[in-house]
C-alpha cells in the first residue's frame, strides 16, 4: 500500500473558507498570494479567476494572460495602469499588478453579481444602472481615459445591486491613440461600437456616449440595435443603417427613453451629448419626471431613418417612380 503524503497545513489559511482550504490541495491552484477556486471569466487573451490572497484573507478577481505574445502583454499592462489612475465607486477598483513565476497578472475587487448582458429589467431599473454607468464613464473621461468597449456584459449589477464598470482593456487616452490601436484597425464589440469606431478612425468621449446609448437600447428594447451573420456585416449596419426605434420594441418605453437613445445614437457625433455626464443628467430627468433635453425626431429626420432601415424598400420603389415618370413624360 502506497505511503500517503501528508501535507503540512498552511498558516495563512488558517480561517479561510473551506473552498479555499480544498482549492489549495491541488498545486496548479496555488499561485503566489493567491489561490485559485474558480474560473469565472475568459476571452480571447486572458482568464479570470475568483481567487483568495492570503496575506488580506480576501475574494479577488485575479486576471492574467494565457497567451503570451507581446501585443496581448502590453495591452494588459495598459489595462492595469488605466484603471490605477481611476477612482470611482462604480468602477472596479485595483488591488495588486505583478509577475509570478513568469506569469503577469493583475488582481480587482471580486464583485459578486451579474453582468447586464441578456438581462431582463424593468425600465427605470435599467435608466438607474446606465445613469450609473455613466457617471464611472465620465469620471474616466476626465483622467484622460477612453473605453472603446462599452456594452452590457462589461457592466456588472453586485448581489447587492450596486452597478459597475469593467473591462479597460480597449482603453485609450484622448489626447491621442495608443500605438496599439491605430487609426484604421478595428478592435470592440460591433453591436455596440459608434459609427467612427466601426471606421477605424479615432475615438474621443462622444463614441463612448454612443455606446452607452446602444447598452441602453438593449436593456429597454431586450436586443442589440444591431445584428446580423457576421461581424463585418453588423459594421456595415453600424456605419449605414440606422436602428429600429426602442419604442417599437417595448411598449413600455415612453417618448422620452426613445429620445435620449436616439441622441446618445445619432451616427454625427456632434449632434450626440458631448459627455457621458450630459448623457446621465437627461437620464435622471427620465426618472425625476423631468423633461428632457433631447427632442423627439421631426417628420423628415424619421423619414430618413426610415430610408436607412429600408434602403432595399426604397431602392424599389425609387425605380417604380422613376419608370412611371419616363412612361408618363414619353406619353
Amino acid at each position: 500500500m502506497a505511503e500517503q503524503i501528508q501535507l503540512d497545513p498552511d498558516p495563512t489559511l488558517a480561517d479561510a473558507p473551506a473552498e479555499v482550504i480544498e482549492a489549495n490541495r491541488n498545486a496548479v491552484n496555488r499561485f503566489g498570494d493567491y489561490v485559485l477556486v474558480q474560473q469565472v471569466g475568459w476571452g480571447g487573451h486572458g482568464v479570470v479567476y475568483r481567487a483568495w490572497q492570503k496575506s488580506h484573507r480576501r475574494w479577488v478577481a485575479l486576471k492574467f494572460l494565457h497567451v503570451g505574445n507581446a501585443v496581448a502583454m502590453q495591452r494588459f499592462e495598459r489595462e492595469a495602469r488605466v484603471v490605477a489612475k481611476l477612482d470611482h465607486p462604480n468602477i472596479v477598483p485595483l488591488y495588486d499588478v505583478g509577475n509570478f513565476e513568469g506569469r503577469a497578472y493583475i488582481t480587482m475587487k471580486f464583485v459578486d453579481g451579474h453582468t447586464l448582458e441578456n438581462a431582463r429589467l424593468d425600465t427605470a431599473r435599467a435608466l438607474k444602472l446606465i445613469a450609473a454607468a455613466a457617471d464611472a464613464v465620465q469620471h474616466a473621461h476626465e483622467q484622460g481615459i477612453v473605453h472603446r468597449d462599452l456594452k452590457p456584459s462589461n457592466m456588472m449589477v453586485s448581489l447587492e445591486g450596486h452597478p459597475y464598470v469593467m473591462d479597460f482593456g480597449l482603453a485609450q487616452g484622448l489626447a491621442g491613440e495608443s500605438k496599439l490601436t491605430k487609426t484604421g484597425v478595428v478592435n470592440g464589440t460591433p453591436s455596440y461600437m459608434s459609427p467612427e469606431h466601426a471606421r477605424g478612425l479615432a475615438c474621443d468621449a462622444r463614441s463612448d456616449v454612443y455606446s452607452l446609448g446602444a447598452s441602453l437600447y438593449e436593456l429597454l428594447g431586450r436586443r442589440a440595435p444591431f445584428e446580423g451573420a457576421t461581424p463585418v456585416l453588423v459594421l456595415a449596419s453600424v456605419i449605414s443603417d440606422e436602428p429600429l426605434s426602442v419604442r417599437h420594441l417595448n411598449p413600455n418605453v415612453t417618448v422620452a427613453m426613445d429620445s435620449v437613445v436616439a441622441k446618445a445614437m445619432d451616427k454625427v457625433p456632434a449632434r450626440r451629448y458631448q459627455t457621458a455626464g450630459a448623457f446621465a443628467a437627461d437620464v435622471r430627468r427620465i426618472l425625476n419626471g423631468e423633461p428632457v433635453v433631447a427632442r423627439p425626431l421631426s417628420s423628415l429626420p424619421r423619414a430618413w431613418r426610415w430610408v436607412g432601415r429600408h434602403r432595399l424598400v426604397t431602392a424599389f420603389f425609387s425605380l417604380l417612380f422613376i419608370g412611371a415618370a419616363s412612361a408618363v413624360a414619353a406619353s
